[in-house]
């Protein structure tokens, strides 16, 4: 069970008339929460009913940020919004400029209404928060006011395992080979270390390799999920189209394997990278396609 709670922060009198606020400022939206406690869900869910013009901030802890490109492939057209992504880093203390700097970005830009950030699983709310206030005092002709923070909890995990002042180590793992399906649920399911908190990302499996697969672990709790498509699954008519309208994207193709690849950002306490490593990569299928 997912619990999320939502707390309006008081602004200026400008709030008063709300239609006036959208038309004139931009609302921006603080998602919270821990480790694992779907916040990337929960802003996927409301980018597919928000009918303002909106843009993203995601904040990822590690190298490869994993939620924005969760939200890339899972159909909630993001390509169409502006997003700018913060990783290698909390927006509360160590990226807290780049964060700002963001923001300003936003605030020029006259085709958005409401602005959505996701934090980082470890970020400081009420830093974030603060920042974001102290931004609006020294910047009193900016368009951007953070109006509400939401938090979100996975309620079952507090409840059985709330785990406090973990110092955490994060690897990022990022391979163009697929895995096989057998073997890496065969890891999952019985041979997963216990000191991995925390595991997200998206794979590929040799027997489904149309299929962008979504795998999340969380403590003692972990799914696979097939999430969207690969692009260069697509018939070559949509994957022309689609590398036209996004560079990126042709800049990291692949000759053999075209946007395919297995990216996981893995968090936890005193495990072994080296041996974590290892066991990921005797996953991997020695054929591109079963």
């Amino acid at each position: 069970m997912v619990f999320v709670q939502t707390v309006q922060i008081k602004q200026k009198k400008k709030m008063n008339n709300q239609k006036k606020f959208f038309r004139y400022f931009q609302v921006a939206a603080l998602i919270t929460g821990y480790l694992g406690s779907e916040k990337t869900t929960l802003l996927n869910n409301l980018l597919r009913q928000e009918k303002h013009r909106d843009a993203l901030i995601v904040n990822d802890m590690g190298s490869i940020n994993v939620d924005a490109e969760i939200l890339k492939k899972n159909g909630s057209n993001v390509t169409e919004r502006p997003m700018f992504e913060l990783q290698n880093g909390c927006i509360c203390c160590t990226l807290r400029e780049e964060f700002i700097q963001q923001i300003e970005k936003i605030s020029n830009l006259d085709t958005v209404d409401v602005v959505f950030v996701e934090a980082s699983g470890i970020s400081n709310p009420d830093a974030v928060n603060a920042s974001f206030l102290s931004y609006e005092e020294d910047n009193l002709k900016t368009k951007v006011y953070l109006t509400s923070v939401v938090t979100v909890v996975d309620a079952d995990r507090i409840y059985r395992e709330f785990l406090k002042d973990m110092e955490f180590q994060a690897l990022c793992l990022k391979k163009k080979r697929p895995f096989n399906r057998e073997r890496f649920m065969n890891s999952v399911n019985n041979n997963y270390p216990k000191k991995l908190t925390l595991a997200k990302g998206y794979i590929w499996f040799s027997d489904a390799d149309a299929n962008v697969q979504l795998f999340e672990q969380a403590a003692r709790n972990s799914s696979v999920m097939t999430v969207a498509y690969w692009i260069d699954a697509l018939e070559e008519k949509h994957k022309q189209e689609y590398l036209e309208y996004n560079p990126d994207v042709k800049e990291a193709w692949d000759e053999e394997f075209g946007d395919r690849v297995n990216q996981l950002v893995i968090i936890g306490k005193g495990y072994n990278k080296e041996a974590i490593t290892a066991a990921l990569k005797s996953c991997l299928d020695e054929k591109a396609i079963a």
